[in-house]
């Protein structure tokens, strides 16, 4: 009876770390309009003949980023910037 218990309340505990959020990363598509003026200029002056451009917004653990995909001289990649316009790292 004592390891049922025991083994119940680790099954309780290990559930409840796994559902209570951490880790969770949440992306949302965005339109232009509502990406930070910040995150914009940045990413404008970083890759000013960038075409097909596709905003996203990913918060993990309550920390913004976002990712911006787009071409660039035919090729593929993708940007990642902080909200307040500081640069992360690029991904091909």
């Amino acid at each position: 009876m004592k390891k049922a218990i025991i083994c119940l309340s680790l099954l309780s505990a290990t559930l409840f770390t796994a559902c209570s959020g951490g880790g969770q990363k949440q992306e949302e598509f965005l339109d232009e309009a509502q990406v930070p003026e910040a995150v914009k200029a940045a990413f404008a002056a970083k890759y000013p003949t960038a075409t097909d451009v596709k905003w996203e917004k990913e918060t993990e653990d309550g920390k913004v980023e976002y990712e911006i995909g787009f071409k660039l001289d035919g090729n593929g990649k993708e940007a990642f910037f902080e909200e307040n316009g500081n640069f992360i790292k690029e991904e091909h």
